[in-house]
């Protein structure tokens, strides 16, 4: 839990991609959409 919610942006780019990096801050911040998942789906990132 600690890599989504506490770790820095470099600490995550130095085992992630940065892609990947980046798209969590956002997540942190409340600015990525994502649809819920349900009855065996898993909810998706919405652009």
């Amino acid at each position: 839990m600690a890599v989504l919610h506490q770790a820095s942006y470099q600490a995550l780019k130095e085992v992630v991609a940065e892609k990947i990096a980046s798209t969590l801050l956002s997540m942190r911040k409340g600015k990525l959409h994502i649809t819920a998942g349900g009855g065996g789906t898993y909810g998706k990132i919405v652009d």
